[in-house]
């Protein structure tokens, strides 16, 4: 289900989960059925496009107060802490490769998503 919020979609999930208990004797009972409600705001994921990058590649993320972006050895190659929606990386001096980008959200909270550049 999806609704729309202040101009934002957010994304409605509904998981449902009981326990099972097994006696010694092997007998078996069960908890009630359970709901966990899981919301997604998608004002708050990091978009990466294109992905795969070759020259450029444009990251938005909408709360984030620091962005940065690391290779597969974990050495940071980008970091930008100013709050912007949109930034926009060249990559000329980059090697093709599998990177990190994580933004870290005003409230603290960590986003990651894989880049690709070719």
């Amino acid at each position: 289900m999806v609704d729309f919020l202040q101009g934002f979609s957010v994304l409605k999930i509904a998981v449902y989960y009981r326990l099972e208990i097994v006696d010694k004797d092997g007998s078996k009972t069960y908890s009630d059925v359970k709901q966990i409600r899981l919301n997604e705001s998608t004002d708050k994921r990091i978009n990466i496009y294109p992905n795969p990058a070759k020259t450029t590649v444009n990251i938005e993320c909408a709360g984030a107060k620091e962005i940065t972006i690391t290779d597969y050895l974990g050495k940071i190659v980008y970091q930008s802490t100013r709050k912007l929606t949109s930034y926009s990386v060249h990559l000329t001096s980059y090697i093709k490769g599998i990177y990190i980008v994580k933004a870290t959200m005003n409230n603290g909270e960590i986003k990651i998503e894989k880049l690709v550049i070719e």
